[in-house]
């Protein structure tokens, strides 16, 4: 089971009814660099927290590049005007005072355009991100364009007429705002006196994450009104995006901006998805909907014996959760899971919780898997290990439950796959029990681990299953051994016999999966009977045998062409041609021939050389013209020309 993330679903409606942020001005200065280059922004609501804010650029009408600065989650007051700069020497420099804050988002020239985000949706944009601005009526190269008084946000589509213009190359040769002939209008923007619709802030979903059939669900907000009260504030459910008809109310208890549901979103079944909005009224009335959110129920993963994870498409039902080192955890990669702590800079503790199972239904357990690892060191406090709890819930942080370590054999080597050799888990308590792989590193310790085909099996398996083992004559020139395993447990290697000598010797894969091993025997005379054995060697140095092959190598004798007994030029085909015909001949044994090819005045064109056989000569005439042209079949004994004619 994947680690669980609420899921934030904003309509257009509710952000720009809820926009406390808005585009006011934009600047591509004239000094050196086309500087300053800047965005001006007006807060329209006491904003607590602007990191929910972000700007973007659209350079040259290449669409939008997504939200590139966020901003810090800094407060501002209703009324503050905030200024982001491409950079603070030439701002300062220019208007007299330094801008809030610098990013290469505000590298803008006059033909960009710019995107406001709440909360990653686009609530307010100047410019048509799609068109270059050049020569359009918003350019403002060397300029300035300003928002109207009283409009605005304008959401993802530019509203030419909310704005006004310097028109560009207008701050041409200027040096400063304050002595510009057309200066920018620098914090004049006024938003008017209607009505300013509730603000709806800081949802908090009570649990945000592992939530399951039987878990009711609380929500919280901050509702607020700069110019009146709020009157009404419920919570809207349903199970179907779009249709949220169940509702609660919401109570801030008497005093404060924070409301609470009165009643919990009730359970629901495993795999049910949630959705849900914030719907508040003011004392106008006009009202404000935030939404919508959602969440999925997933019950924690379990599953019955025999279970096996190749990891082929993604991570199965393995449940992953990261205790520390927030921007690393398990991953699938390729066909595997992986987990590396390269670049996080903290200590990581990263665990990959498989599926359930319940040993009280199992008189043995047997678990295989295969692992892989590649840079850092390991020692009591850097390590990768395998664990077992019977308390675990399947969700969560698994430091709140009791663990065990089950040792397993590590490889030897990096980059090279080893098994962890059959770990008999029959004496493990008889009760639902998770199984986790811990990782556990520091920084400049961090190890790049991979897990794979990991098996849970309900009886002790073979030491060795073998599908197949067979010899084949390949082209008269070797013997192709094949043999297949299914399943190899505390094997150590192969030996292959011809007779009683050692041909070949391998090691053994210890997989769960097919595993096909080839060996070539060149080494072989025609008439004579080999006997081919395969010794499988276990860990213990005991061994298993299979076969013999008996393989009796008999060459095949090569078929002798047969040789023409008379020579003939037949003709060509087709005729008329362009550009290629076939000319068919054969010339009899003991001889040699020629084929000649003539214009009409009796040049010869090409020849060619042949010895006895049958021949279709394609014969291309492509760079030569149209017209007639002589083909001659000459021998020790014969002679004949045709004619042949290309058309283009």
């Amino acid at each position: 089971m994947k680690k669980l993330v609420l899921t934030l679903l904003l309509s257009t409606l509710f952000v720009l009814s809820n926009a406390q942020l808005i585009i006011t001005g934009v600047i591509d200065g004239p000094l050196t660099g086309g500087l300053p280059k800047a965005v001006e922004l007006y807060v329209s609501a006491d904003i607590a927290d602007m990191s929910i804010y972000g700007l973007g650029s659209a350079n040259n009408g290449g669409g939008s590049d997504g939200e590139e600065f966020t901003f810090p989650a800094d407060s501002y007051t209703a009324g503050d005007f905030v200024y982001v700069a491409s950079e603070a020497t030439e701002f300062q420099n220019w208007f007299g005072f330094a801008p809030d804050y610098t990013d290469s988002a505000a590298n803008v020239n006059g033909d960009d355009a710019i995107e406001l985000f709440q909360n990653s949706s686009v609530i307010d944009v100047f410019g048509d991100i799609n068109q270059d601005g050049t020569g359009e009526p918003w350019e403002y190269m060397d300029g300035w364009a300003y928002r109207n008084d009283t409009t605005g946000p304008d959401g993802s589509t530019f509203v030419l007429s909310s704005w006004s213009f310097s028109g560009p190359d207008a701050l041409d040769g200027e040096t400063s705002n304050a002595t510009a002939t057309t200066p920018f209008p620098t914090g004049t923007y006024s938003p008017g006196t209607g009505n300013l619709l509730p603000v709806i802030a800081n949802i908090t979903q009570t649990p945000d994450e592992d939530i399951i059939s039987s878990t009711t669900v609380s929500v919280s907000a901050d509702v607020t009104d700069s110019d009146g009260t709020i009157t009404l504030v419920e919570l809207h459910w349903g199970l179907v995006s779009g249709t949220l008809g169940n509702t609660i109310s919401m109570d801030n208890g008497g005093s404060g901006d924070t409301y609470t549901t009165t009643s919990d979103i009730p359970a629901q079944a495993d795999d049910a998805t949630v959705y849900y909005e914030i719907y508040a009224e003011d004392d106008v009335p006009e009202s404000s909907t935030a939404g919508e959110y959602s969440y999925t129920v997933q019950d924690p993963a379990t599953t019955t014996l025999p279970y096996y994870e190749t990891f082929d498409a993604d991570l199965g039902d393995c449940y992953t959760s990261n205790v520390a080192g927030p921007s690393k955890e398990w991953i699938h990669n390729d066909n595997w899971a992986q987990m590396n702590g390269y670049n996080s800079g903290d200590p990581e503790e990263d665990w990959l919780i498989l599926p359930g199972v319940n040993f009280g239904n199992y008189a043995y357990v047997g678990m295989l898997f295969n692992t892989w690892y590649r840079f850092g060191s390991d020692d009591d406090n850097n390590y990768l290990k395998l664990y077992y709890s019977g308390d675990y819930p399947g969700l969560g942080d698994p430091l709140g439950s009791t663990w065990t370590e089950i040792p397993f054999t590590h490889p030897t080597t990096e980059q090279s796959w080893e098994s962890s050799g059959l770990l008999d888990l029959s004496t493990i308590p008889s009760t639902m029990i998770y199984i986790a792989f811990k990782y556990l590193y520091e920084p400049g310790n961090y190890r790049w681990w991979e897990v794979d085909d990991i098996s849970l099996i309900d009886e002790p398996p073979l030491p060795i299953t073998l599908s197949s083992f067979t010899t084949a004559l390949i082209l008269n020139e070797y013997v192709a051994i094949e043999w297949v395993t299914e399943s190899e447990v505390n094997m150590s290697h192969f030996n292959l016999y011809r007779d009683d000598l050692l041909l070949y010797s391998v090691d053994a894969t210890n997989s769960t999966m097919t595993t096909t091993y080839n060996y070539e025997d060149g080494e072989i005379e025609d008439g004579e009977t080999y006997s081919y054995l395969l010794e499988a060697v276990h860990l213990d140095l005991t061994s298993t045998y299979f076969g013999p092959s008996l393989l009796t190598v008999e060459f095949d004798e090569p078929e002798v062409p047969e040789v023409p007994t008379i020579t003939r030029l037949k003709g060509n085909h087709p005729n008329p041609f362009n550009p290629e015909t076939i000319i068919e001949f054969t010339i009899k044994g003991g001889e040699t021939g020629a084929l000649k090819i003539y214009n009409t005045k009796g040049q010869l064109l090409e020849e060619h050389s042949f010895t006895p056989g049958d021949y279709d000569y394609n014969w291309n005439a492509n760079k030569y013209g149209s017209g007639v042209y002589l083909y001659e079949l000459q021998t020790e004994s014969y002679t004949e020309i045709k004619k042949m004619v290309m058309t283009k």
